[in-house]
């Protein structure tokens, strides 16, 4: 169940706080071919509909991770409702060049 939201946008859409940890890491028993981790471990979502957006950087552009987890938590975060198919996320990354990605 979608919760309700915060506040709305310009446009109408509303706009939800993120949940902080959605998701959790857990050990990972099933044998992985080729590859020898020591500690083998999954990614596993709080909520199966649950969006996952990985974002990189490097050193010249965040010094610090602190820097960077800044910049990407200013990054736009817009859930969409869409008459038919549920839901739109969409999300633009750091840099002045980052694309809109949904």
């Amino acid at each position: 169940m979608m919760p309700a939201p915060v506040d709305f946008d310009a446009d109408g859409f509303g706009l939800f706080k993120p949940e902080p940890k959605p998701y959790t890491w857990q050990i990972d028993e099933e044998p992985h071919k080729g590859i020898k981790l020591q500690k083998p471990r999954k990614l596993v979502a709080k909520d199966l509909n649950a969006a996952l957006i990985i974002e990189a950087s490097r050193k010249p552009h965040h010094a610090t991770l602190e820097a960077f987890e800044q910049d990407v938590l200013k990054n736009p975060l817009r859930l969409k409702q869409v008459i038919g198919s549920g839901f739109l996320l969409t999300y633009r990354g750091c840099g002045q060049d980052a694309k809109y990605i949904r």
